[in-house]
């Protein structure tokens, strides 16, 4: 499966200055456009070995009258899943999934010379260009052992029985989603 978007984003709300006290208005604008990929090879009675993967390029910008065109906060421009599983015989399975996403954008504090944080004449922490930076990219790689005693549909109201050993993040990757500026 092969799908493509391209929206055009009107009526964003944004600040309308730089200090705590945010006026919003309604002058933002911006698009967020792209491709998705899709490929799944389903589990069945037959099939040992089953899978998807996705994958998806997209890209979204706003602008304001008081801010230039730059990436959204969510502006990931490539996102990868893959997702195998295997049956092993007798109930058991080993599964995996692995997820990679490009870094998200963020925007940096201004330094002056020194590198030390630039103020306003109130004191408040001057930002450099909205979004103009990268987060590292996100990888996670999860893995699983289970065994399912096979009763999943069970007609005699008996409770089906599915064991599993999981290691969430097992190569130990330390991600970073968000960074805050704590003055």
């Amino acid at each position: 499966k092969l799908e493509g978007y391209d929206k055009q984003l009107d009526d964003l709300i944004v600040p309308t200055d730089s200090t705590y006290d945010h006026v919003p208005n309604n002058t933002g604008h911006g698009f967020a456009r792209g491709v998705e990929a899709f490929a799944q090879r389903r589990p069945s009675p037959e099939a040992r070995l089953w899978g998807w993967a996705s994958y998806s390029y997209g890209v979204t910008r706003e602008a304001s009258p008081d801010d230039p065109s730059h990436p959204r906060d969510f502006d990931q421009r490539h996102t990868l899943n893959l997702v195998s599983g295997l049956r092993l015989g007798g109930g058991w399975s080993l599964e995996s999934r692995w997820g990679y996403g490009s870094g998200f954008p963020w925007t940096p504090v201004a330094v002056d010379e020194r590198n030390a944080p630039r103020r306003d004449a109130q004191g408040q922490v001057v930002w450099g260009p909205t979004n103009s930076r990268r987060f590292r990219h996100y990888s996670r790689l999860d893995l699983r052992v289970a065994w399912d005693d096979g009763d999943a549909a069970r007609d005699d109201g008996g409770v089906a029985l599915q064991l599993y050993f999981e290691a969430v993040n097992a190569l130990g990757r330390r991600n970073v989603y968000d960074d805050y500026w704590d003055d």
